[in-house]
């Protein structure tokens, strides 16, 4: 039975009427408690069509008053870096140093930067052999 229920939930976007009444609902029923005490089954009953899992991932990626989802800094990235490179890939741990920021989001942005870093060296090495080159000619 709760396959058949799970799989009757949408999947579909969420509208500015459900996000603020999950909102509303987070901070009613939980106001002042910590993320991990929410129990987002009894949220999740109060909505129409949404799960436990689909309002805890909505609240906490979009919803959460603390989110940050400006710019990165030069120091956020530096720690993000310095961070994984002690810890692994460990998101949820290098997120603790990062308040405002969600796992994802970090684990996202380190991927960015080593993108970047890449992009960066291959350009390098690019720039140097074309150096050497006309030196030759």
């Amino acid at each position: 039975k709760k396959q058949q229920d799970r799989s009757e939930k949408k999947k579909k976007t969420w509208s500015e009427e459900e996000d603020e009444q999950l909102k509303e609902l987070v901070t009613s029923l939980h106001d002042g408690e910590k993320e991990k005490t929410i129990k987002w089954a009894v949220i999740a009953a109060k909505m129409d069509s949404r799960t436990g899992k689909q309002c805890r991932l909505r609240w906490h990626h979009h919803l959460r008053p603390d989110l940050k989802k400006g710019e990165w800094t030069k120091e956020e990235d530096e720690l993000i870096v310095k961070l994984q490179a002690r810890m692994g890939n460990q998101w949820s741990k290098i997120t603790n140093h990062l308040p405002g920021r969600t796992d994802n989001d970090v684990k996202n942005r380190w991927h960015y930067l080593m993108r970047a870093k890449k992009r960066e060296q291959a350009s390098l090495e690019s720039s140097s052999r074309s150096d050497r080159k006309e030196s030759k000619v």
